[in-house]
């Protein structure tokens, strides 16, 4: 499977999995403290997939597997996406304007090859 596809299918089952644990361990979370903090880790994610494109980076590019964590821009996204939508048809438009966006930048982004970075 390729690391994009990979990526994508990692993001939707994490969105899945964090917006119905959500509803399951705090259903009463007030919706401007959820949007908030689903629209910053969303624009953390967005940092994280940037620099991911940009130095084509493996789906796995932690340095420690066994001190650190490998959460990867999919995971961040996911994480933001099912902590900001409150009913479930919004997580599927928020997934799928994640996809979209995404792919956009899949075509935009300029991947550094043959450099060595510091």
């Amino acid at each position: 499977m390729k690391k994009h596809t990979l990526r994508i299918v990692v993001f939707v089952v994490t969105a899945l999995i964090v917006y119905f644990a959500k509803l399951q361990l705090q259903p009463e979370l007030p919706m401007s403290i959820a949007r908030g903090l689903g629209a910053f880790i969303a624009v953390l994610a967005i940092l994280y997939v940037l620099m991911e494109l940009r130095f084509n980076l493996p789906f796995f590019y932690g340095q420690s597997q066994s001190a650190g964590s490998n959460a990867n821009g999919a995971v961040i996204a996911g994480l933001g996406i099912g902590i900001a939508a409150l009913r479930l048809p919004e997580v599927g438009i928020f997934i799928l304007v994640g996809i979209a966006f995404y792919l956009v930048l899949l075509k935009v982004v300029p991947k550094r090859r043959g450099r060595k970075t510091v």
